[in-house]
């Protein structure tokens, strides 16, 4: 994980820990193309799954992040 993004989230509270991970790891894979989609970003299908399984979390929303 980058450091910037260690950075930005140190504070964040999402609910609980997994969807604060799960943030970070969408930030760091994001940051590295960013006007690239959600599916080149990740290195996975199951990086790119869990990136919209968290967008779809009812838990996740704009205040939230």
């Amino acid at each position: 994980m980058q450091d910037w993004v260690r950075d930005e989230v140190k504070n964040q509270v999402m609910g609980n820990t997994r969807l604060n991970k799960r943030l970070s790891n969408i930030l760091s894979n994001l940051s590295s193309d960013p006007k690239g989609s959600i599916p080149c970003a990740n290195k996975s299908w199951a990086e790119t799954f869990a990136a919209y399984r968290f967008i779809e979390n009812n838990k996740v929303s704009f205040d939230s992040i």
